[in-house]
């Protein structure tokens, strides 16, 4: 006979300022090409904005996963409304995968999204990656679109202007560490 032991019920909470470190060692596993800078700079947007982090803690209280959600402002294919809650990250370390983990991260961001009148969450995966979106169709997401995103690098003033920190339209603007534009594509939030 088998002694079955159940599985421990990770724990899902928001994520605070001083789960910065090991949330961002869980985002260099899931984006290991990923520079400092821009790690950094989505970390900080993200802490500041409207969306939510939330983070899963194993039984030693050591994060295991994570769930990052924005709101966009933008177009979202498919989405009926405006802003919508944007799951731009899912991560669950390997050794801690299907155990529930994934589900419950998405739980707490759907009950997030739902007490703040949302009606609608949207994601994405990249087109190779068929497990994330195996994973997504398992959690009653529908597949809206597969579309190739482009990007083409100007050399007039204003694009000269961006690269020296200020936008075009004389606003701020940073400059990201796109390993995209020169060594394949840039990683992907979801």
């Amino acid at each position: 006979m088998f002694d079955l032991k159940p599985m421990p019920v990770p724990r899902i909470r928001q994520a605070q300022r001083n789960d910065r470190a090991s949330w961002l060692h869980l985002r260099r596993s899931l984006w290991p090409h990923c520079s400092e800078h821009k790690h950094n700079l989505e970390m900080g947007q993200l802490l500041k904005s409207d969306g939510v982090v939330f983070v899963a803690e194993n039984d030693q209280a050591e994060l295991i996963g994570f769930a990052e959600v924005s709101l966009r402002q933008d177009h979202v294919d498919g989405a009926s409304i405006s802003p919508v809650p944007y799951l731009e990250a899912w991560f669950v370390e390997a050794s801690f995968r299907k155990q529930g983990v994934g589900r419950a991260l998405i739980g707490a961001v759907e009950r997030w999204a739902t007490s703040r009148g949302y009606t609608e969450l949207a994601s994405d995966a990249e087109i190779e990656n068929s497990l994330s979106i195996r994973l997504h169709k398992q959690l009653g997401f529908a597949e809206i679109d597969r579309n190739v995103t482009f990007l083409k690098m100007l050399t007039s003033r204003a694009a000269k202007n961006v690269e020296l920190g200020a936008a075009p339209n004389g606003g701020p603007a940073t400059r990201l560490d796109n390993p995209g534009v020169a060594g394949g594509p840039p990683p992907s939030v979801s």
